[in-house]
């Protein structure tokens, strides 16, 4: 989370504190129960909805393939070397267990963001018996983050990805249960006209329709691939009725608040950032130093998407593509 602008504290603090709270006690190693996960998953989870034109694979056998043909990461030197420079001086002591987890891809956490628009039948029981639980218990008033439903394990684990079908609509989003975060302080109501500045490759914009239902949800990414990326998301899970309120836009995000200004109730931006988490396993020294030469220049764009002359409204940031 890089900034709130004209968000009151007490709300990020109050949210920031509950995150935290959640996650406290999470170990940073643990055996990964990945492929187990994958076998005990319930098949039934996608035939409710299965068609015999459309018929996605089971999650066992998805299961399976991707286990055996995962390749294993490997950590460019040059782009380590450099984060041990600049993050042991800047963070002292604490930088030896974030080193820990970047090292270490298996440890990564990852939140079961459930579908509203999908059939939900028996996943949530399904999900409590491998150990999931909710992220967002009862007690917190729907209110604040209205049918949102995301589920974390104590473990390091992760569910296998739902495949993308032509008329199907996947049941869960595998996501950094952070990345909830500013879309939760953003508390979107019905009717209002939000725009999503860098959406891709949609996890937020789909919480964000899993808390509300806003009379606007302009979704824009600059980046061509991640633009598709962003388009096959949103079919992927949000119907057709609720399509014709999004609006999905390929062109810079630092040029809509001139074309359209005052237009919007609330803002949600995710800048784009260094990404260390991705880079960290570059393939290669020459990529890793190009990337190096790049992310010193990423601040004047940042600057230049936080800091529109003619968008106003309410804004929630986010710097959740670096985690």
């Amino acid at each position: 989370m890089l900034l709130l602008k004209r968000l009151p504290k007490a709300k990020f603090w109050k949210w920031s504190s509950y995150i935290s709270e959640c996650f406290r006690g999470f170990p940073v190693f643990r055996t990964n129960s990945e492929v187990q996960l994958f076998h005990s998953f319930p098949k039934r989870l996608l035939s409710s909805q299965t068609t015999r034109q459309e018929r996605p694979q089971p999650a066992s056998r998805l299961s399976t393939r991707e286990s055996k043909s995962r390749p294993r990461k490997t950590v460019c030197q040059l782009v380590l070397d450099h984060f041990d420079s600049q993050y042991r001086e800047e963070l002292g002591k604490q930088w030896d267990s974030a080193r820990n987890v970047l090292l270490n891809p298996h440890c990564w956490q990852y939140g079961v963001l459930l579908n509203r628009f999908s059939d939900l039948t028996g996943v949530q029981t399904h999900l409590k018996s491998l150990g999931y639980y909710s992220l967002l218990p009862q007690p917190l008033s729907a209110s604040i983050h209205g049918p949102l439903e995301c589920f974390v394990h104590k473990d390091a684990a992760r569910l296998p990805s739902q495949r993308h079908h032509p008329g199907w609509l996947k049941q869960y989003y595998l996501l950094n249960a952070a990345s909830l975060l500013p879309v939760l302080a953003l508390g979107v109501k019905d009717g209002e006209k939000v725009l999503d500045l860098c959406s891709a490759p949609g996890g937020k914009a789909l919480a964000l329709l899993q808390t509300a239902n806003p009379g606007l949800l302009h979704c824009n990414e600059v980046d061509e691939s991640r633009y598709e990326w962003l388009l096959k998301t949103l079919e992927s899970y949000i119907p057709p009725s609720v399509r014709e309120t999004v609006t999905v836009t390929n062109v810079d995000g630092r040029t809509i608040g001139g074309s359209q200004p005052d237009m919007y109730d609330k803002v949600l931006v995710d800048a784009p950032c260094s990404n260390d988490r991705s880079w960290l396993f570059t393939p290669g020294a020459q990529q890793g130093e190009l990337w190096l030469r790049e992310r010193a220049q990423l601040p004047v764009l940042q600057k230049e998407l936080l800091c529109p002359k003619k968008i106003r409204g309410v804004w929630s940031l986010s710097g959740g593509r670096c985690c």
